[in-house]
């Protein structure tokens, strides 16, 4: 799969942008990355948010079937990414920017498993860094990737292994180590047989299941 697609930060002055980020899967490595130093695999998913600048009032908002965020007045992954990274106030020349993460859901709104807050964080974060300029070229995955990673674990009260920014920012497979600061580089695995995945019974949510754990 292809790692998120972004423009170089001069296309963030013209008048739109468009940022295209894949969903991740964990293979191996479930709660060991959780720990310093624990390993895990991942890999981007076909499946993408789509995150788009345009002239208009400084806003963010999420798309997801159903359901639409505004930030400000999120208190969710979101709103907390975007406080990471623009603080409590945006900036009046931000314009409008809106990230649509409805292909990670069903029609009635369940989501699918593929990572959609890592996805749109990564995508906000790309964003980010075209605003500001902080890059003079286009920012490296590295670059993305260590920001974002930051910005999602705010979003989620310091939650977060960071394996599904990892796997959303670099794309194919992803050799991923856990620990405050996370370390993940691409790989190749070509002994790696076809993989089929099935629905379970109920969706997870990653904070709750993190909390458990670490109780």
């Amino acid at each position: 799969m292809s790692p998120s697609e972004t423009a170089p930060p001069s296309a963030a002055r013209s008048a739109t942008l468009r940022i295209s980020v894949p969903g991740n899967l964990l293979l191996a490595g479930e709660y060991s990355v959780l720990e310093e130093g624990g390993l895990g695999i991942g890999v981007a998913v076909d499946v993408r948010a789509v995150a788009t600048r345009a002239p208009g009032p400084s806003r963010i908002t999420g798309i997801m079937p159903g359901k639409t965020i505004q930030v400000p007045g999120d208190d969710g992954v979101l709103g907390g990414a975007a406080e990471f990274l623009w603080g409590t106030t945006l900036p009046d020349r931000l314009g409008s920017i809106t990230i649509d993460t409805s292909p990670f859901h069903y029609a009635d709104g369940r989501k699918k498993g593929f990572g959609s807050s890592a996805a749109a964080t990564v995508a906000l974060t790309a964003m980010w860094l075209a605003f500001t300029g902080a890059t003079r070229t286009q920012p490296s995955p590295d670059e993305v990737f260590e920001l974002a990673v930051r910005a999602h674990r705010a979003g989620q009260h310091g939650y977060g292994s960071g394996y599904d920014v990892a796997s959303s920012t670099f794309g194919g497979f992803t050799l991923f180590s856990g620990g405050e600061r996370p370390h993940a580089e691409p790989v190749t695995l070509p002994w790696l047989e076809g993989l089929s995945l099935f629905p379970g019974v109920k969706a997870v949510r990653t904070t709750d299941a993190v909390g458990r754990y670490r109780e």
